[in-house]
């Protein structure tokens, strides 16, 4: 929880705090001083389009923040937000799985303050506070999965469409392409197992009932994504760089412990690409000592085996194939 601090400066805000805070604050500009909204920023490069550019906060319910709170404050206030979003669905989540009341606290506090989001915090990097919204787009499609009666799937089917919403028009580019495939992969593990369970027809028309309300929501994005996808597609980015980390890399990451922002250039080890921040994904050596503690019990108590048991090992390894940190 301390490397959330460790290297800000909330006097003197560096990195990328002051490109998202002129961002924030050409909005107050514009909505203050000429009482509009802009479609096209002349604030930036010699202007740019609002709708199109996917870090704009123009049109999309982040403009709140930077509407009521000045530049740094802003982002400061929307990364409180969206923490306090990311732990109380990530709790909730992990206990609708059977984490239970001790485990799944220990799981939501693991998931935020770990040196991820600590790294992007300390830069400035406040695009990436969205990844906060996956959690929830999670818990909402678990109660809607589970649930069977029609007035209740009504309900609980609207707020995946809020969530989808909320996810779609603030979430590009870092939240979708880094974190949110981890929502069709865990529907398609929760299509997998109701196959087994119930049958394949009753799997299917949970299935089509959560995809009903998930696209849904992203249409009503659309007025945000149409913008961007004719943007990108006109005027393609040249600067592509590839990059793959192995299950070697992403656990080393998890107990490697980045102290030196100040020379972020400096490789420290072989498959980095961007700069050191960009890596950071400390939670240090307790959870893996829980985890295998955890594991020598499960198969001191023969439950590997189990159909209950293997659900989470093999939901862990399709995401370390995906060889992300």
């Amino acid at each position: 929880m301390l490397t959330w601090f460790h290297n800000l400066e909330l006097i003197n805000l560096t990195g990328d705090w002051d490109y998202y805070a002129s961002m924030a604050t050409s909005l107050r500009v514009y909505l203050f001083e000429h009482g509009a909204i802009p479609l096209w920023n002349f604030h930036f490069c010699g202007g740019r389009p609002e709708l199109a550019n996917p870090q704009s906060w123009g049109y999309v319910w982040p403009s709140l923040f930077a509407y009521l709170f000045p530049g740094n404050l802003a982002q400061f206030m929307l990364w409180i937000a969206l923490t306090l979003v990311g732990f109380f669905s990530m709790k909730s989540f992990l206990f609708a799985l059977g984490s239970g009341k001790y485990g799944s606290w220990a799981g939501a506090l693991l998931y935020v303050f770990n040196g991820y989001f600590a790294s992007h915090f300390n830069i400035g990097h406040v695009t990436f506070a969205f990844f906060h919204l996956v959690p929830l787009l999670l818990l909402q499609a678990l109660n809607l999965w589970r649930e069977s009666v029609p007035e209740k799937v009504l309900s609980k089917g609207l707020w995946l469409t809020l969530s989808t919403f909320l996810f779609f028009t603030a979430a590009i580019p870092h939240g979708l392409f880094y974190f949110y495939p981890v929502v069709p992969l865990f529907v398609a593990i929760l299509f997998i197992i109701e196959s087994k369970d119930r049958g394949r027809k009753i799997a299917k028309k949970r299935l089509f009932t959560l995809l009903v309300y998930h696209v849904l929501g992203i249409g009503l994005s659309s007025y945000r994504l149409w913008p961007i996808l004719s943007w990108q597609m006109n005027f393609p980015r040249q600067d592509v760089r590839i990059e793959g980390l192995t299950i070697y890399d992403i656990i080393t990451n998890s107990l490697r412990y980045f102290n030196d922002y100040n020379n972020p250039l400096i490789k420290q080890f072989e498959n980095q690409v961007w700069l050191i921040w960009e890596y950071n994904a400390f939670v240090g050596p307790i959870p893996w000592l829980l985890l295998l503690m955890t594991l020598v019990l499960i198969w001191k108590k023969k439950l590997l085996t189990t159909h209950l048991n293997l659900r989470p090992l093999f939901f862990l390894g399709v995401l370390l194939f995906f060889r992300q940190t």
